[in-house]
């Protein structure tokens, strides 16, 4: 996976090579050459040997493919050293942003950690003081019954009282 741009470029040109040397052993077609008339009736028997004027020319004609192949290859090995510098630097650009990422992720998942330890301990304090104010009610409940009661209590005394007061006052 860390190499696969590279790999790519490396086969695609081992493939263009192999097609330039497989295509260059085919053989050309021929140019077309004015007729002559045929002067032998009788068909030969053997192959038949190119005279030294077309060997010459054959031999030209290979030393000019062999130039034109030697370009070829120098253009490609070219081609193949840019695109591998390319790559090269994408892949150290997408190390950088894998790295970046990756600290990010630890950055984000220890935060998380620590959210999730003072909610633990949120929670925590709010039942405690639930609890302490849950307790504080019940308390101030019982102490304002027993007020009521307590004036209550001493507010009938202070009616009976007065009714005594006005029942004497009234005799």
């Amino acid at each position: 996976m860390k190499y696969i741009g590279i790999s790519i470029a490396v086969i695609l040109t081992g493939l263009l090579v192999g097609f330039i040397v497989i295509f260059s052993f085919l053989p050309r077609p021929a140019e077309s050459q004015p007729l002559e008339p045929d002067t032998q009736t009788e068909p030969t028997a053997g192959p038949v040997v190119p005279p030294l004027a077309d060997s010459a020319g054959l031999e030209q004609d290979l030393a000019e493919r062999e130039t034109l192949y030697q370009a070829q290859l120098s253009q490609l090995e070219q081609t193949l050293q840019t695109r591998q510098a390319t790559y090269q630097e994408q892949m150290a650009l997408l190390t950088d942003q894998v790295g970046a990422a990756q600290a990010q992720l630890e950055a984000l998942t220890t935060q998380k950690q620590t959210l999730t330890e003072q909610i633990a301990q949120l929670e925590a304090a709010r039942t405690e003081r639930l609890a302490l104010y849950q307790n504080q009610r019940t308390e101030s409940r019982s102490q304002y019954d027993a007020r009521y009661a307590e004036i209550h209590r001493q507010l009938n005394e202070v009616l009976t009282k007065l009714a005594q007061a006005n029942a004497q006052l009234s005799r």
